[in-house]
């Protein structure tokens, strides 16, 4: 058994379990946590305000030049100027979007406001391919090292 090589890849497995884990909650939040803070009226958003976000599309509706994405059945967003999207439902996407304000002083209901895209669309899947590949090295260099005489 070489020690060193089993050390560095139990070191990589580690490090793969940790980002499969918690990349995503360290790096942005998941949009069914991002819809319950809608009961407030998102008061910890400032107008501006760019977040990361990570789902799975529900629904996508189009109605002229913008198209509305749902992400896990709660959180919806705006996409405008875009014919068409290159994902559909069931797809698990991560994206960045923006604060905006659409109507203010709403009758009684103060402020409304909506998120709308910053950037593209990008798919989470293809990143958590990536956790799972480096977590795979991690498994082979340890196995090789153990094995090693």
């Amino acid at each position: 058994m070489d020690n060193r090589i089993f050390s560095i890849g139990v070191t990589i497995l580690l490090v793969g379990i940790f980002l499969i884990f918690a990349f995503w909650p360290i790096t942005s939040i998941s949009a069914r946590d991002l819809a319950e803070e809608s009961e407030d009226g998102y008061e910890d958003y400032d107008v501006g305000e760019k977040v990361t976000v990570y789902g799975t599309i529900t629904d996508i509706n189009q109605l002229g030049s913008l198209i509305f994405v749902e992400l896990d059945g709660d959180f919806i967003f705006l996409i405008d100027g875009q014919d068409d999207i290159d994902f559909s439902e069931g797809d698990l996407i991560y994206c960045e979007v923006v604060r905006s304000e659409l109507i203010e002083g709403f009758d009684d209901m103060g402020n409304i406001g909506f998120w709308e895209l910053e950037g593209e669309l990008k798919s989470k899947r293809l990143v958590d391919y990536v956790f799972y590949v480096f977590t795979g090295i991690g498994i082979a260099i340890a196995a090789y090292g153990a094995a090693k005489t």
